[in-house]
């Protein structure tokens, strides 16, 4: 098994897991967060949204855009969209956009429980050249049920073993995050 293939197995297990995880207790607040995954070939991005007890029912009636209940493959592709959409990629001056790759949104009652986690993963293709210092800014503005993102940058093992400098700087109250890297 290649390592490409390895973290987008540990990526996805994320999603199922956060969820699981969050099950254990109700939220008291919106939790977003945003894992960024950075290698030489590809920008992975998995969006984690927990609801609140408080907020649960309402951002389930956000998502289910005709208030039947459920949430069909369209409204979840439609969300997805949107926040995906609500995000900048600028890697040394170039702008990348992401390719929606899936969105996992729980039954009405989990989500109005405060239990369970919505998941938008979404992809960039990309080529960083090896030898050469980058920087990544990435942001998120999807605003629909909180202001406030955490941003937390990761690296795809082929990236990893090659960076010498490492410099992050991190905006929870924005969605921003600006990585700077040298390799080696």
């Amino acid at each position: 098994m290649d390592w490409t293939t390895l973290v987008r197995r540990i990526l996805l297990v994320a999603t199922i897991v956060v969820p699981i995880q969050a099950s254990a207790h109700p939220h008291h607040y919106v939790d977003q967060q945003v894992q960024l995954s950075i290698g030489l070939t590809a920008v992975e991005l998995a969006v984690v949204i927990v609801p609140s007890r408080q907020d649960g029912a309402a951002i389930f009636s956000t998502i289910d855009g005709n208030g039947d209940g459920d949430v069909s493959e369209e409204e979840a592709r439609t969300f997805g969209t949107n926040v995906v959409s609500a995000t900048r990629l600028t890697i040394d001056g170039r702008t990348f956009t992401f390719a929606l790759a899936n969105v996992g949104i729980p039954d009405a009652k989990t989500v109005a429980s405060g239990t369970a986690a919505i998941a938008v993963n979404a992809s960039a293709e990309l080529r960083l050249a090896d030898r050469e210092a980058h920087s990544v800014d990435f942001a998120i503005t999807y605003e629909e049920f909180s202001h406030d993102w955490f941003v937390q940058p990761f690296f795809f093992p082929n990236l990893l073993g090659k960076i010498s400098q490492l410099e992050i700087d991190r905006s929870d109250i924005t969605g921003q995050v600006v990585v700077r890297f040298s390799n080696r």
